[in-house]
């Protein structure tokens, strides 16, 4: 019986080895789709930044700002990986780095859900809307694959790693996704009266009162996406446990060693 439940020890401790380094490369895969997303390399030439304020300029849309904020967020997350040891209590340190990870993974996972849903709908209606179509449509133009890599698999990446922690309905995570909000705007309004554009072509087309209410709108549906994620991040957990504790009770039970 007890090399029975050696094995089974040794056993659990395989799998949980294993979960921590597909963990650790989903981290890795979610870091290096982010930077390529933000780089020129899967660009055609004609489209690359021809010198640092132009790459730069690049940060005024929010795709680009979503992905430097999934780089920033992963590699935070793998830092604290990193540093954390199992069954030790973790410095106060460490505690304090877990904390924040926690805050900018909520902000980085509603960001980034609402970017590439909100993206997609409105390049199936009209490109137009959110992109110059000269640089995604004909030959020498951005690849499929490159859209992706900025409009979507940074997102199942940071979903992946959400799903692996149990996460609570938090009023700060709303603060700092409103705080967030208002501060994109801010940006946008500033570099609207510099340089005399919106960064999306949806933008544009509503102003006063409907420009008022379309970035409301896009608050509420940032909220709600998060909330959801938050309910599904629950029940996820709590079948999770139930699942832990129906084995625990198994183990325990003298007439389930028997058999």
């Amino acid at each position: 019986m007890f090399k029975h439940l050696e094995e089974m020890k040794k056993s659990d401790g395989s799998t949980r080895n294993l979960g921590k380094r597909l963990r650790s490369t989903n981290l890795l895969l979610g870091i290096i789709t982010s930077v390529y997303g933000n780089l020129d390399i899967g660009k055609p030439y004609r489209l690359r930044s021809l010198n640092l304020f132009e790459f730069l300029s690049r940060f005024y849309h929010l795709t680009h700002v979503g992905l430097l904020l999934t780089t920033a967020t992963l590699c935070m997350g793998l830092v604290h990986k990193s540093n954390s040891c199992p069954g030790q209590s973790s410095p106060r340190g460490s505690f304090l780095l877990y904390n924040i990870y926690l805050y900018m993974l909520a902000l980085t996972i509603a960001v980034e859900t609402f970017i590439p849903v909100t993206f997609w709908v409105l390049w199936h209606i009209d490109k137009s809307l959110v992109v110059n179509t000269a640089s995604y449509v004909g030959n020498d133009s951005i690849s499929f694959f490159f859209n992706l890599c900025m409009h979507g698999l940074p997102t199942i990446f940071l979903l992946v790693e959400f799903f692996c922690i149990e996460f609570f309905n938090t009023p700060g995570h709303y603060a700092l996704i409103f705080g967030f909000f208002i501060g994109y705007l801010l940006t946008m309004y500033v570099c609207y009266v510099v340089n005399g554009y919106w960064p999306y072509g949806v933008v544009t087309m509503v102003s006063g009162v409907n420009r008022i209410g379309f970035f409301a709108v896009c608050f509420l549906s940032i909220c709600f996406m998060y909330y959801s994620l938050i309910v599904l991040n629950r029940i996820i957990w709590r079948k999770k446990k139930e699942f832990s504790s129906r084995g625990a009770a198994g183990e325990s039970d003298p007439s389930a060693k028997k058999k």
